[in-house]
């Protein structure tokens, strides 16, 4: 079995070199998250039809959410009535509307707005027959017509070149099912829903076994892919090969799980030197 070697040409500790290398890299892989309103405009009917963005991004580019949102999404305007935006929805097949107001989004309506005005239509109008008898009822219920009066007005954003996994944190700790995607002036640019985000799931294998090989072991760690045996199968990175050090096994170990599409790492690696032990351990993460 080959043995690789990572030697700082500076003199520096075996792999240490490389480690330092590896976070520059992981830094630069990162995006910036930002929670703003945004804006775009919405003529013809209260609706703007929007087309589809579902490409993978060239090999070894972190996958962003631009490369997976929906561009010019369907909009409507605050005064649209609901049922007119009922049936878009359907039609359209999607769960939510941004909703745009003198060129700038203002709200989002989604399923569950009009989940909870169904939940309320009998709430709390219904009183007893007493009521009824002595003119102690409440008045009638306001009649609730358009989207202007059920749509959620704090609207969570993000930016397009955020990764799909900070889109993927940003959905589920702020329980949103969609997010609205804007440029940096704010502009509505496109919409990414948790459906876009399952697709970075879809990366053939092949692509998945390149980026790792490629990109991870021979540009991040600079050793030779040849001499790592690195196979992939539904999305699982089998590992297997010696390193020089557990520092390094446990580098190339992390970088891979960072590769958009892996499902889980299976890792065989082991090393020939455990340098964690003998203090000279360089984390990923410090």
């Amino acid at each position: 079995m080959a043995v690789m070697k990572v030697v700082g040409i500076d003199g520096s500790a075996p792999g240490a070199t490389a480690v330092r290398a590896a976070r520059a890299r992981v830094e630069q892989l990162g995006g910036n998250l930002a929670s703003q309103a945004l804006g775009s405009t919405s003529r013809r009917s209260g609706f703007v039809r929007g087309s589809r963005r579902s490409r993978m991004p060239r090999r070894g580019v972190t996958m962003k959410v631009r490369d997976l949102m929906t561009t010019d999404p369907l909009t409507v305007s605050a005064d649209t009535l609901l049922k007119d935006a009922a049936r878009a929805m359907v039609r359209n097949r999607v769960s939510g509307l941004p909703v745009i107001g003198d060129g700038a989004l203002i709200g989002i309506v989604t399923e569950g707005d009009f989940l909870r005005q169904e939940a309320n239509r009998d709430q709390p109008y219904r009183f007893s027959l007493l009521d009824a008898l002595f003119g102690e009822g409440p008045a009638d219920p306001p009649a609730v017509e358009t989207v202007a009066e059920v749509m959620t007005e704090d609207v969570i954003t993000i930016r397009p070149e955020a990764t799909i996994g900070q889109a993927a944190r940003v959905m589920v700790n702020q329980q949103v099912k969609r997010l609205p995607v804007i440029d940096e002036d704010g502009t509505l640019i496109g919409i990414i829903s948790r459906a876009d985000v399952v697709n970075a799931f879809t990366k053939p294998d092949e692509i998945i076994e390149d980026e790792v090989r490629e990109d991870i072991i021979r540009r991040l760690l600079f050793l030779d892919p040849e001499e790592v045996g690195v196979s992939v199968e539904d999305g699982v990175v089998t590992l297997e090969g010696e390193m020089e050090n557990r520092t390094e096994a446990h580098l190339l170990e992390e970088l891979t799980r960072r590769v958009e599409g892996v499902v889980r790492v299976d890792s065989q690696l082991t090393f020939l030197v455990d340098d964690q032990k003998a203090g000279r351990h360089y984390p990923l993460n410090n």
